[in-house]
């Protein structure tokens, strides 16, 4: 009944012998079982409890410490969490603790086959539990560890080889190595620095890097100082996602800068949707975000990220003028006071506004939400067409799409994926100026250790702006935010003393040309 008996029985007995050491207990057919209750087929499954049609897949770190592949674990399990693969992270070094004391790195073969075996049996307890990815953090520095865990895992878990992936990362730049190793604790001292400097040196010695030649039964893909990606024997739409996240992947990526348009006329009618022109606040909030952004980037090139969308379009508009003058390069202060002035409200030029370097580029894919047949309306006159889908709205926000329109679901998943790949690949900081369940998605894939499906409840309130530094690790990241309401107001206000000089002066005027008619008569 099993595959090593067939072959036995066909003539080969190393073959026979070969299958019988993989997977003894496998048979050659499996079948699906009614169930009791309902009598329907139950799904079928390994012996070793794993479904018959299981996808899941296995990541194994390697490199020398301090080269950033916690970073590079993080990122992977946030990308695809993303995509809904429950993913979890496991670690060489607590294993060594809970099965032979000690977190020393030496062990023997004997060690080494133990700690492989229970990291194995874990791995395969957590596929069987549901989760699809599994990332196994560490060194991982000789083949021998390497092939340990390897083999212990495909034999427990039956997974295809080609779905047991290792990614090495390669790291010489002493800037980076440093910051890595200041990013295990808060507390880290130059003695503690000076120990791991000293761990290092000790694994460089026995360190064995992939081979295409030695390693080349085993998928990998290496990342070598951020720039080149080699891949061997990697196949299939999820590696090949793989490869695509870690070849945008940088450990020093700048900030991300993420705020909604300004408020525009449809809004404040209480429209869904549309592509209305900002009203007199949200041209404020196109000078208050100018400003703010002039001042916090003052002197370092940066990139405009914007919806195609009407409103998106003008609250970019001052940045707009200034890439047009000349994009990432100086530009001189005549060039921009001829083309500025003053501010539409009437305020001077900031200085700062003469360091401003920035490049704006428009996607149609960074656009609101498609409302479908509830475009334009109000929320209310949606309530009183479609009842049963505002309630199924409600229920569930995340997956449920406006009648021939979009879900938030679709939009995370058909628009923002290039834009997260290009965000993580930026060089210099990035500003996206979108829409709302745009700017969820992308606070909770960045910021928030959130799954996708809590991005409706993420609170994106008007004219505010989100500051995330994406060099952390995901768990380390602050989202900042700043309320730059006051300032609106204060434009808003320069813009009612000046409409109230202006009729001022117009009314002196009318009595003086009226005295002066008066006088001549």
């Amino acid at each position: 009944n099993t595959a090593s008996d067939l072959a036995l029985a066909s003539g080969f007995p190393q073959v026979a012998e070969h299958l019988k050491a993989l997977a003894p207990a496998v048979p050659l057919f499996l079948t699906l079982s009614p169930t009791a209750t309902t009598g329907l087929a139950s799904p079928a499954t390994y012996p070793n409890g794993l479904p018959f049609d299981f996808k899941g897949f296995v990541v194994l770190l390697v490199g020398l410490p301090g080269r950033g592949k916690s970073f590079v674990a993080a990122h992977i399990c946030r990308y695809f969490s993303w995509h809904g693969v429950q993913s979890r992270v496991l670690s060489h070094q607590d294993f060594r603790v809970s099965e032979l004391g000690s977190d020393e790195t030496r062990v023997t073969q004997v060690e080494e086959n133990q700690v492989a075996s229970a990291i194995a049996t874990e791995t395969r307890n957590l596929l069987i539990e549901g989760t699809g990815l599994v990332v196994l953090d560490g060194s991982h520095a000789t083949r021998r560890r390497r092939e340990a865990l390897r083999s212990g895992i495909l034999q427990v878990t039956l997974l295809n080889p080609e779905r047991f992936i290792m990614v090495e990362v390669i790291n010489s730049n002493e800037k980076s190595i440093l910051r890595n190793a200041r990013r295990l604790g808060s507390n880290i001292t130059m003695e503690h620095l000076e120990e791991y400097s000293k761990l290092v040196k000790e694994q460089e010695k026995s360190y064995e890097t992939l081979d295409v030649q030695l390693d080349r039964h085993v998928s990998f893909i290496r990342l070598i100082e951020e720039r080149r990606v080699e891949l061997n024997s990697i196949q299939g739409v999820i590696p090949t996602f793989l490869a695509h996240l870690l070849h945008n992947l940088r450990q020093d990526a700048p900030s991300l800068y993420l705020t909604e348009s300004g408020e525009w006329e449809d809004l404040v009618l209480k429209k869904l949707g549309g592509d209305s022109n900002l009203t007199a606040a949200g041209n404020c909030y196109s000078v208050a975000l100018f400003e703010f952004i002039s001042k916090e980037l003052a002197r370092n090139r940066f990139l405009v990220m914007s919806s195609t969308a009407t409103r998106a379009v003008q609250t970019c508009q001052q940045f707009a003028h200034i890439a047009s003058l000349d994009p990432f390069n100086n530009i001189s202060q005549d060039d921009i006071t001829s083309g500025l002035g003053t501010s539409p409200v009437g305020s001077t030029v900031s200085l700062d506004v003469l360091n401003t370097r920035c490049r704006v580029a428009y996607f149609p894919t960074l656009v609101d939400i498609n409302h479908g047949d509830c475009e334009g309306q109000t929320e209310e006159a949606v309530q009183a067409i479609f009842p049963g889908t505002m309630a199924n709205m409600r229920k569930d926000p995340f997956n449920v799409a406006w009648p021939n329109g979009e879900s938030i679901n679709q939009v995370f998943t058909a628009r923002l994926e290039q834009h997260i790949h290009d965000i993580q690949a930026a060089q210099v900081p990035t500003v996206v100026v979108a829409h709302k369940a745009v700017i969820q998605g992308l606070l909770v894939y960045f910021g928030l250790q959130v799954g996708p499906e809590s991005a409706p409840e993420v609170d994106v309130p008007l004219h505010t702006l989100f500051k995330l530094s994406l060099g952390l690790d995901s768990h380390q990241r602050k989202i900042e935010k700043f309320d730059l309401n006051p300032r609106v107001s204060e434009l808003m206000n320069e813009i009612r003393l000046v409409g109230e000089s202006l009729v001022a002066s117009s009314n002196t005027e009318k009595t003086t040309e009226k005295s002066k008619s008066s006088f001549e008569m």
